[in-house]
């Protein structure tokens, strides 16, 4: 698929068919992760699968916003492993990660799934849920199947280029 049209598809999939994710489209979706650019080739991303039941059901503790996703992908960051900007000491793992995020969500959208990047969850529980150390940064939720529903209206509303944009 020409990239601007897989840019074009993808959407955030709020409902999503009780159908598992096979193992070769993980591991696609992984790989897709794993070529990331991140900040000096640290790569500090780190990602907790959650494919059982039990464990996709302690999110819901964590998130009002699970949405049954069949897949989740607990997304974040080493501290201790990402670059750190001398200057201003902004750490780049939550650059490395989103960028990370959104190579995994273009490839499942490739392969026929959808996904929702779930930003609202409480950390402390996350963390305490799945036994994550303490320099561990949760980033983000990625939920991830086959959709049971149609992209929303505003999926399609863009903003015009010249709007986000200050050519000199």
């Amino acid at each position: 698929m020409d990239f601007l049209e897989l840019a074009k598809e993808r959407y955030s999939c709020r409902d999503y068919q009780d159908k598992p994710v096979e193992d070769d489209k993980l591991n696609s979706i992984l790989t897709a992760c794993q070529l990331t650019p991140t900040a000096c080739n640290k790569f500090p991303l780190r990602i907790v699968v959650l494919k059982s039941a039990t464990e996709r059901e302690k999110l819901k503790e964590c998130t009002k916003f699970p949405f049954n996703a069949p897949l989740v992908l607990v997304c974040g960051y080493d501290q201790e492993v990402a670059w750190t900007r001398k200057n201003d000491q902004m750490n780049y793992g939550i650059v490395d990660t989103s960028l990370g995020m959104m190579n995994m969500m273009l490839e499942a959208t490739n392969l026929g799934l959808a996904t929702c990047f779930v930003g609202v969850f409480n950390e402390t529980k996350v963390k305490e849920a799945y036994n994550l150390a303490a320099n561990f940064k949760v980033v983000g939720l990625l939920m991830l199947g086959y959709p049971a529903d149609k992209p929303a209206e505003m999926h399609n509303i863009r903003p015009v280029i010249q709007d986000f944009t200050n050519i000199k």
